[in-house]
């Protein structure tokens, strides 16, 4: 793979750095920056090359920041009361990637456990240059030492898709929602039925702040379009998924009172058909 140093587009803020070459999806240049959004203090040129990557791509390094950042919050956030010991094969090199996962992860070893989980750190093992780290029943998906992105395993072959969620995104996504019907007392699953399946990101975004207020915060790390991961009191968890056809929510927390006071914060209007999460 070929590596370039340039000038690169996450989430709308622009900053230098290393890339690959196969991770870019649009190329544009510098003249279309918006000044607001530069986060270097790189001297560039109108015509310098400005890229766009795939979803599933190398993590650069704001965003290695990122994901430290937001897993620091979640093992703070989350609760169990088991621990486990995070002993890696003493044969291998362990990306750093991995590491910031497993910090998280052994503060929560339920998340070891069930047909889909991440594997123990003693578990994982490498298979075509591939770092397997979870299993869903059989099959393995994992991290690609080459290209330090998300790999599935389909039909006895590693694939790399370009729309797949990014490391990070694929670790928050399944630690909040493994975390809510692992480990959760009190856990719901709301089919959301009213105008919120189908709004915009913005607005979403916005319908959860207003219903829940100040005793939920959003995991800012998580950007994974219009999915949203709020964290709260007595170690609640909500995960929120639109796909614009549908919309629904996940709810945990490990106190009751926290839990029915979660359940009623959600309006009426979004028309909510429960299910009780096994």
């Amino acid at each position: 793979m070929k590596a370039t140093e340039g000038f690169y587009k996450i989430h709308g803020d622009v900053y230098y750095g290393k890339y690959f070459d196969e991770d870019v999806l649009n190329e544009s240049t510098m003249k279309f920056a918006n000044p607001d959004k530069i986060k270097t203090d790189r001297p560039f040129k109108d015509n310098d090359t400005l890229v766009d990557f795939n979803q599933n791509h190398f993590l650069t390094e704001p965003e290695l920041a990122n994901f430290k950042s937001g897993i620091d919050i979640l093992k703070n956030a989350l609760c169990s009361e088991k621990t486990v010991e995070v002993n890696f094969p003493d044969d291998m090199e362990v990306p750093v990637e991995i590491e910031y996962l497993y910090e998280c992860l052994k503060s929560i070893p339920e998340l070891f456990e069930g047909k889909e989980r991440f594997l123990k750190p003693n578990e994982i093992y490498i298979d075509n240059n591939n770092l397997v780290f979870y299993k869903s029943k059989r099959t393995p998906i994992g991290f690609s030492l080459e290209r330090h992105t998300v790999m599935r395993y389909y039909k006895k072959e590693w694939s790399f898709y370009e729309n797949d969620a990014d490391f990070m995104q694929f670790a928050f996504q399944y630690i909040s929602s493994h975390y809510i019907y692992k480990v959760c007392s009190y856990s719901s699953k709301a089919i959301l039925r009213g105008e919120i399946k189908s709004s915009f990101h913005k607005e979403n975004a916005e319908y959860l702040q207003k219903a829940f207020g100040d005793t939920m915060k959003f995991l800012k790390e998580y950007r994974n379009y219009n999915h949203y991961i709020l964290y709260g009191e007595n170690k609640s968890l909500i995960w929120y998924r639109s796909s614009g056809m549908y919309a629904d929510m996940y709810i945990g927390s490990c106190k009751e009172i926290t839990f029915n006071e979660m359940i009623n914060s959600v309006p009426s209007e979004w028309k909510p058909q429960w299910k009780t999460m096994i």
